[in-house]
């Protein structure tokens, strides 16, 4: 490769700045605050927008045994002792199988969606492929 240097991936420096930002603003961590006060990061989930419906969408073993009103986000993805907000109103759905390791939470409180649509990405279907079998 000429142009420059690359990163053993074969990108460039600035191509993998790029990447880091974006793949930050839309992995979201998750934060579950126990019963003993405790809090702390129980994996991490994305934001998807379809159609004017709002989701969040992780592993399913990451919400298995918890309550869900006791998981929040953090304000935005960089600042510095950020706010965490819980859900608000939700709806969960998952496969009946549990080899299939996902879990889809509609999001339906208007004002949580307000609040962190202005820090993190929402994805769509434009940002999803399909995979070959």
């Amino acid at each position: 490769m000429s142009g420059g240097p690359y990163t053993s991936t074969g990108h460039s420096p600035e191509e993998m700045r790029s990447l880091e930002q974006f793949l930050v603003s839309c992995t979201v961590p998750l934060v579950y605050h126990s019963d003993d006060g405790h809090a702390y990061i129980r994996g991490t989930g994305s934001f998807f927008s379809i159609g004017t419906k709002k989701y969040l969408v992780t592993a399913a073993h990451v919400l298995q045994g918890i309550d869900l009103k006791q998981l929040a986000v953090p304000e935005a993805p960089t600042k510095a002792n950020a706010q965490v907000w819980t859900l608000g109103g939700f709806t969960m759905y998952h496969p009946k199988e549990e080899e299939h390791d996902v879990a889809v939470v509609l999001l339906q409180d208007d004002d949580f969606v307000q609040l962190i649509s202005g820090s993190w990405r929402f994805l769509s279907a434009e940002n999803v492929s399909p995979t070959s079998r």
